[in-house]
């Protein structure tokens, strides 16, 4: 397994029981939404050199419209299943198949 770009912790996915790495300052985030059935399919908490932090939720699932009304007001990019928070102004348009070989988990 190549090396994370952060430093990551294990987490185990409530419902399926699949153990999957988490960066750390996603973590606590990632394992309450999955706990309330928002199950997360990307994530990355950005940093040095990557400045584009994300969360996409599998197929089919919705944040809550509390949360998009949140992300949105703290200017993120919000979708009703996707949040990007960029460093330096708007994100490039990223696709599943970009996140993924971006070695998201």
């Amino acid at each position: 397994m190549a090396s994370p770009r952060h430093v990551t912790k294990m987490l185990t996915l409530p419902g399926n029981g699949n153990v999957v790495q988490i960066d750390e300052k996603l973590l606590i985030g990632i394992q309450r939404l999955n706990e309330l059935g928002f199950t997360t399919r990307f994530c990355c908490q950005g940093g040095s050199g990557y400045d584009i932090a994300y969360i996409a939720l599998e197929p089919g699932k919705c944040f809550p419209p509390e949360l998009q009304r949140a992300w949105t007001g703290a200017a993120f990019e919000v979708t009703t299943s996707e949040v990007y928070a960029t460093g330096n102004g708007p994100r490039p348009r990223a696709s599943a198949r970009w996140l993924h070989a971006a070695g998201t988990r």
